[in-house]
């Protein structure tokens, strides 16, 4: 079993259920207050995504025919291409970019690394990504290769660039610690953003580059947050009950984000005295949501009206399973 004091697995330790859906580090299971029910999501090809576009006007979901082990699919700043983390069986995870209308892939990194978290700049001329603790950079084209930028002795993730393409707005993050900081592109020069003592993630400017959100756990759970950019003199929560994942709409008036795993929007704009005025938390879509993942992330049309996100397919991981006089001994 697990040892409390260490976190650690002991020597007594045995498989009890197999076949188990999980997903980021999350396994969907749950046992009745007595112990002698298990419910659990079979998931035995859970590493079998389909990226599928949601139509927020009609609710129709249209696969686009790519799938695999795919994650955080980020759309180009107009919409016509797809950045994402694609891992094989014999790679980890790599950097591409989809065009779905030619029906053209560009691996952009080839190295045994683990690259993830695709950010496109401003211009859609540069895609920025991590490679354990170094941030890079590359050309969607894939004619270059990767430029390093920043290498810290901690774990980094790109959130967002500046309206003007000049700064990188990062998560630097370990030992149950994370802050936000800022990469000046020309410099290379970088200032922290959020440092304070509590867990900060996920920095997202507004494309306006009037307005700053981000996923704290100052309130004992990770809820979202806005501030005005960059003076920072107003700091409003945005989520209820939970929220991680915030994606923009190309206008800046709309914010969609992930909260107990489903999607939510709320729209934003400036008050009188320039402070972020958000609107109520409102529920998106009907989505069979045992298929959705919201972990692997998904994205927001510049325009608004669709979702990108990713689903398994029909039968991957949507059937229930119930075992009666479950008890761990």
């Amino acid at each position: 079993g697990l040892e409390r004091t260490s976190g650690t697995l002991g020597p007594e330790s045995e498989c009890l259920v197999e076949g188990v859906w999980t997903d980021w580090n999350i396994t969907r299971f749950t046992v009745s207050h007595d112990g002698r029910r298990l419910v659990h999501m079979r998931g035995e090809r859970s590493n079998e995504w389909e990226l599928t576009w949601y139509d927020r006007s009609t609710g129709a979901l249209a696969p686009l025919g790519y799938r695999g082990n795919l994650w955080r699919p980020m759309l180009s700043p107009d919409g016509a291409r797809i950045a994402i983390d694609w891992s094989t069986e014999s790679t980890a995870g790599d950097i591409w970019v989809l065009d779905p209308a030619n029906r053209r892939e560009t691996r952009i990194t080839r190295d045994d690394g683990d690259e993830t978290g695709p950010v496109w700049s401003p211009d859609g001329e540069w895609l920025y990504f991590r490679s354990a603790t170094e941030l890079k950079r590359a050309r969607p084209n894939g004619a270059d290769e990767p430029e390093s930028l920043y290498r810290s002795n901690r774990s980094v993730i790109p959130g967002s660039l500046s309206a003007d393409g000049r700064e990188l707005y990062f998560m630097e993050y370990g030992a149950g610690s994370s802050d936000i900081l800022a990469l000046d592109l020309t410099t290379r020069e970088v200032r922290p953003v959020l440092d304070g003592d509590d867990f900060e993630a996920e920095a997202r400017l507004s494309p306006d580059g009037r307005w700053l959100v981000y996923s704290t756990d100052a309130s004992g759970q990770m809820e979202l947050r806005i501030a005005d950019h960059p003076a920072r003199r107003f700091d409003r929560q945005v989520s209820r009950g939970g929220g991680m994942e915030p994606k923009w709409r190309g206008d800046s008036g709309e914010l969609l984000f992930a909260s107990q795993g489903k999607f939510v929007a709320v729209t934003v704009e400036a008050a009188p005295d320039g402070s972020p005025r958000v609107g109520e938390p409102a529920p998106i879509g009907d989505l069979p949501w045992r298929r959705v993942s919201t972990q692997r992330e998904f994205d927001l049309t510049p325009e608004g009206t669709r979702v990108l996100l990713l689903m398994q397919p029909d039968g991957a991981a949507s059937a229930l399973r119930l075992i009666e006089g479950w008890q761990p001994q």
